[in-house]
């Protein structure tokens, strides 16, 4: 079954919607950025900080600079964009909390090797969850997870 908002939200159980919306939790800022702060060993945690700061700064850039209307409105378009506008209805590309969890699993990835596919899983659950529960179109998740990917590339790098 392909993921796209027709099939999730013709899809979609009491049971589902309670395992996602706890899911989708773990994308959130304060989670994520908790996690990265809690990490013991200090190299990783300084990795995994700046890169939730670099993800969170982009992202929130891009959401403004691009103006791409939510698919949870009255009348949902994917190619309805207002960019620069202050309305959160219209900050659905990238993916934040997507943006986030992949930021924190690249980091993970990147160092501890026996964490790296259950981070990466958890991300992408993330991502399925924010689709699932009408927050965002399947591109925007995308989106967000090449955000959060190379925010941590980015601070291993340039940072």
């Amino acid at each position: 079954m392909l993921l796209t908002r027709e099939n999730v939200q013709q899809n979609r159980n009491s049971i589902l919607d309670y395992f996602m919306e706890s899911a989708t939790k773990l994308g959130d800022g304060l989670f994520t950025g908790s996690i990265a702060t809690s990490i013991p060993n200090s190299k990783l945690q300084n990795h995994a900080i700046k890169t939730q700061i670099v993800a969170s700064v982009s992202t929130n850039f891009l959401k403004l600079l691009i103006g791409r209307q939510r698919p949870s409105v009255e009348k949902p378009d994917p190619l309805n964009f207002k960019p620069l506008n202050l309305n959160s209805s219209y900050h659905s590309m990238p993916s934040g909390h997507t943006s986030a969890t992949f930021a924190l699993a690249a980091s993970i990835g990147e160092t501890c090797e026996d964490y790296k596919f259950l981070s990466y899983s958890l991300a992408v659950l993330v991502g399925i969850s924010r689709i699932y529960l009408d927050n965002h179109w399947t591109s925007d998740v995308l989106a967000g997870a090449a955000v959060g990917y190379l925010s941590a590339k980015f601070v291993s790098y340039h940072w």
